[in-house]
């Protein structure tokens, strides 16, 4: 396959139980605090809450659309940019999203902006490598190449040329760095509020403006530094105290050929090269691995993750991989094979993710009898396929028959996976997606999500004995497809070969489960509840192996899959 640079109810009372009615006043009570959470879902699924029930939202600006950027503001809006009305090179487009994944119709006009003359203040009519970030006003930087020079603008937060930017929302003058067009342009913002700029110019080369659009005179060489290294830019990922890791790909001298591989170089906060990072400043892959890096993310361990293509010298494809490398630069062998980890299917990661429990996600394109694909793969800590992650470690998303892909992968504040790419349709078209990560034993009703006010009712009536629309009335997800009673009590009487233990006593009572102590914790559980918050006025029978919330939080989390704080 050939590369891209850069390539998006409620608890119901059975009068016919009057046995059961000393129950009733504490469920009441407790439905009344429900909410409308919904952390907890099959990994790899799409989450149907989005895109009015379909999971993904498709975005329109007119002709062949092709994302390149997307960000995740702090409120949970979706801000996604890219070309459009070109065949190759087109305007700037920037759409955002609401968490549910409509447009945000308060953004631009109707949830659209659209450069109308793309960089015309450069003498120039496209642009091209799109890249964008949000600084704590919700602003957004748009870096673009135009005309194989830098421009760089700011919206407001409401999507309108920010004019107190630059000169009438475009930073200028700038200097007019020639970009390569083997490499993608990218942005990222300090908290400082300053704004870099990675590309390649004569070699990698970065740009630093101040918050106003001028640029900062304290980087490099009055705001530019070309660090002489020989590679070609993919990825940018800041880090504490300003400074930052680019990678991408470079040469590698093989005693047969030359080759492409994957490269990583640290720099320090005024742009110099960090010389003690890998050698000399860069980190490669071993001299075996061959390939293009696209993407980066860096661990809260300090771990550096490199996702693109790999293969060896003797391979006819590249495969879908991510790259481990310590905080040094040296590649971690102990990951996957020799510091490498590969899906096993011909294809390339755009971006890469790393989520609450170590687990890397890699987004991309992955081909198929001639086709390309959205796909996107999940590996361990220790570099194998997540097997409980979709089909075996990984999700195809076909949507077209031609060429799909995905440039962005992101993870919300609830630990969703949110996704941003392009699909053909007559044309192309920006798409937005997200994903359930996390699977977890109490979805009773099969939407792909855990709620208080379905999944744990369920499980509360269940222990009481109720049987048929008793069981299931009010109590059942929009997008619920395990519907009867029958399904749902055979579901929790069958031994779950993925949670072995869970189907046991929460608690640990003697006895087993028990409406008045499993159904009453799940329940404070799921509705966020902590601590002695979880345990309180409950009357734990001698014997019961878990009374404290840490030890409870542990058997949810541990044996039913779920990811409670």
């Amino acid at each position: 396959m050939n590369p891209r640079r850069s390539a998006a109810r409620i608890f119901h009372e059975r009068s016919e139980m009057p046995e059961r009615r000393n129950y009733f006043a504490i469920i009441s009570v407790l439905c009344s605090w429900l909410i409308a959470s919904s952390v907890f879902a099959q990994p790899g699924s799409l989450d149907r809450s989005f895109g009015a029930g379909f999971g993904e939202t498709a975005i329109d600006f007119g002709a062949n659309d092709r994302s390149e950027s997307m960000v995740l503001q702090t409120d949970g809006k979706i801000v996604i940019a890219g070309t459009c009305g070109g065949t190759i090179y087109g305007l700037i487009c920037v759409a955002r999203l609401l968490e549910s994944g409509e447009l945000d119709t308060s953004f631009g006009v109707g949830g659209k902006f659209i450069a109308s003359d793309a960089d015309g203040a450069y003498g120039v009519s496209y642009v091209r490598q799109v890249s964008i970030g949000v600084d704590s006003s919700q602003r957004v930087v748009i870096a673009s190449e135009c005309g194989g020079l830098l421009c760089v603008r700011r919206l407001t937060s409401q999507g309108q040329i920010d004019t107190t930017f630059g000169l009438n929302g475009l930073s200028r003058p700038l200097p007019f760095v020639s970009l390569g067009t083997t490499s993608a342009l990218q942005v990222a913002i300090a908290s400082t509020g300053k704004i870099l700029v990675v590309s390649r110019c004569l070699s990698a080369c970065s740009i630093r403006l101040l918050a106003s659009g001028a640029l900062d005179l304290a980087f490099g060489s009055s705001g530019v530094q070309d660090s002489s290294l020989d590679f070609w830019p993919q990825a940018l990922t800041l880090l504490p105290g300003d400074e930052y890791l680019v990678s991408g790909f470079c040469q590698n001298f093989l005693p047969s050929r030359l080759v492409q591989t994957h490269c990583t170089a640290k720099f320090f906060s005024n742009g110099s090269v960090d010389t003690s990072f890998g050698v000399a400043g860069i980190a490669k892959a071993n001299n075996e691995t061959e390939g293009l890096a696209f993407a980066n993310s860096r661990a809260t361990t300090g771990d550096l993750f490199v996702g693109g293509g790999c293969g060896t010298p003797l391979d006819n494809r590249w495969n879908l991989c991510v790259l481990k490398f310590g905080s040094t630069g040296q590649i971690s062998s102990a990951f996957g094979v020799q510091g490498v980890a590969s899906a096993g299917i011909e294809g390339e990661a755009h971006s890469v993710a790393i989520d609450s429990r170590g687990r890397i996600l890699a987004a991309g394109t992955c081909a198929l009898n001639n086709l390309e694909q959205r796909c996107l793969a999940r590996f361990t800590n220790v570099g194998a396929l997540d097997a409980q992650f979709g089909d075996g470690g990984y999700v195809r998303l076909p949507k077209s028959a031609y060429r799909d892909w995905f440039s962005n992968v992101r993870l919300d504040a609830l630990g969703k996976i949110v996704l941003g790419g392009t699909y053909a349709t007559s044309g192309w078209d920006f798409s937005v997606v997200r994903m359930h990560s996390v699977q977890n034993f109490f979805d009773l009703d099969n939407d792909n999500e855990s709620k208080p006010d379905t999944d744990a009712i369920l499980y509360l009536r269940h222990l009481l004995g109720f049987h048929d629309t008793a069981l299931t009335s009010g109590a059942l997800g929009t997008y619920a497809d395990r519907t009867s009673a029958t399904d749902i009590a055979t579901y929790l009487s069958t031994p779950n070969p993925s949670y072995p233990n869970c189907s046991a006593s929460i608690v640990g009572a003697p006895g087993g489960s028990q409406a008045m102590l499993d159904g009453i914790v799940l329940l404070r559980a799921m509705m966020g509840l902590t601590g002695d918050a979880v345990t309180n006025s409950i009357a734990f029978p001698a014997g019961t192996a878990r009374t404290s919330w840490v030890d409870i939080k542990a058997h949810l989390n541990g044996n039913c899959g779920m990811a409670l704080k």
